[in-house]
Parts: C-alpha cells; structure tokens; sequence
C-alpha cells in the first residue's frame, strides 16, 4: 500500500525551535506519510515525539523546512496551515483535553460545525463516527460519566467526524488499561483498513510491531526510518541500542537465549514466535 502510493504528507528538512538559542526539538527531519499506511514514532521523552505530532497536525509551524500537504507547501501562517489541520486529525495522551461539550454527541459534532457544514452532514458524520469507535449507545451520555477508554474513543470519534486524511495518535494508548488499550488499537487498524493514514506515538515497542514502518527519534533527530522488522533483529543481536525505551519482552528473550548460545532470528519478536525460533535452531544444533 505505501510502495506506488503519491505521498500524502511530507516533511522536508524540519526544524523546530521553541528559543531562537535553544536546541532544536527537532533537527533536520524528512518524512513521508502515505495513505492506508501505519507509522509508528519511537523515542525517549525528549526525543522530539510530541512536537512531531504538533507539526504533523498543523498546530505549529517548522523553524525551518517544509511541510507539503499533497504536493503543495503549507504555509506558516493560521491561514496557511488551515488546510493541513483539516487533512491531519489529532488524538492526544489525555482525552479530557479534548473534550469540550456537555454529551456525546454534541463533542462530536464540534468539529464539523466549526466548518459550517449543513446539519444532515453533521448528523450524517457524527452518527459515522460514533458507530466506527462503538459509542453509539452513548450518544446523550455526559463525557464525564465515561470511562477512561470510551473518553478516548471519544477523542477519536471528534477527530474522525472531520473526515481526516491522517490520524495522529499521541501517546493515546498510555493511560489505558489492557482492554481499553486492545480496543483502541483495534479502532486504528480499521482506520489504517479504511485508507487513512495512522501515526501512532508511543513508547510501548511491542506496539510498534504491527506498524507498516517504524520511525525512531532521538534527541529531536531522526535515527530510523524503515520497517520494523530489521530494528527489533538488530535490538536482538546487540547491534542497536535504544536509549530511554525498555526493549519488547520478545526481543529481551531473544538477547537473553542468544547470550546462552541459542540463536534466535525469528520472523517476529512476539515471544510464542522466539521460542519457535529457539527450538529450531536447538534442534538443528
């Protein structure tokens, strides 16, 4: 899906500056996000994740370099990143930021009525987006009275009534429990099924290996851009580091079984999938 895709969103040589004699938060980025495709961001805090995710959805503009929204530059002013807000949905780690209404529905409908769309189109995307994240029976209900992970895909439902091309999911998952976690993941990959394109921030690995390509920052730079696969095999085989992020579980038993003469090269780095591994290549030795 990504390979002929024309890019939806480009970053080219990005920098971001916070104080003009201060590091940059991020340093000389380029990025391609392309429609139906999964990215997910990698980082230590620090690393220049959420200011990623803030220039991505148009909240602010790069110090330097460029942001082309389908071919064309966005500019650096409200107006000229108006277009890139409108393409690029936001879901932030605490979903109480983001709620501003007294039901339901009506947090949904925000967005769309911020755009003066007519009222049977509103109806027609809230109604949409509340049946995508399974809130339907929750519609009247006030957001103070959800739970943790229906506040979340509350988030998600306001950002999916505008019809972005792209959503942008930062550090959604980190205050979830497991089930709230799993169905919010869930939601994403129909999204990504669906044709939009999914940017998931995280500092959860095991998270990342669903991802179409993984993208690692380190101090506001760009150290890794490429599938996941090869990255977790060279965290395995002590040829990577990753400072701040604890490796996945999968890929410390395959350190750990590679360091007592066992070697591993899994296809992936779920554990079932490294223990598999493990008995072959013990069988064959």
């Amino acid at each position: 899906m990504t390979g002929g895709t024309p890019p939806l969103l480009r970053l080219e040589g990005v920098t971001v500056r916070y104080r003009p004699d201060g590091p940059p938060a991020l340093a000389e980025i380029d990025l391609t996000l392309r429609a139906g495709e999964w990215v997910s961001v990698l980082g230590a805090n620090g690393s220049g994740k959420s200011t990623l995710a803030r220039v991505l959805a148009g909240l602010i503009a790069p110090t330097a370099g460029a942001v082309i929204l389908r071919g064309a530059p966005v500019g650096a002013t409200e107006t000229g990143l108006w277009p890139l807000r409108q393409a690029v949905g936001l879901v932030l780690q605490n979903p109480e930021d983001q709620i501003v209404a007294a039901t339901v529905e009506d947090d949904v409908a925000f967005g769309p009525e911020n755009r003066a769309l007519p009222p049977d189109e509103i109806e027609r995307r809230v109604t949409a987006a509340l049946r995508r994240t399974g809130l339907e029976a929750l519609r009247s209900v006030e957001p103070a009275r959800l739970s943790g992970g229906e506040k979340q895909r509350l988030a998600v439902a306001g950002a999916l009534a505008v019809e972005p091309a792209a959503l942008v999911f930062d550090e959604a998952t980190s205050m979830l429990d497991a089930e709230a976690r799993a169905r919010l993941l869930a939601v994403m990959r129909e999204e990504q099924a669906a044709g939009r394109a999914i940017v998931h921030i995280t500092h959860e690995l095991e998270e990342a290996e669903v991802a179409s390509r993984l993208v690692v920052l380190d101090r506001g730079r760009l150290r890794y851009d490429g599938p996941p696969a090869p990255f977790f095999t060279a965290l395995a085989e002590g040829r990577l580091a990753l400072p701040g992020l604890l490796p996945p579980f999968g890929v410390r038993l395959a350190q750990d079984l590679t360091a007592r003469g066992i070697a591993v090269r899994p296809a992936r780095f779920d554990p079932e999938a490294v223990v598999e591994a493990a008995w072959t290549s013990a069988s064959k030795g």
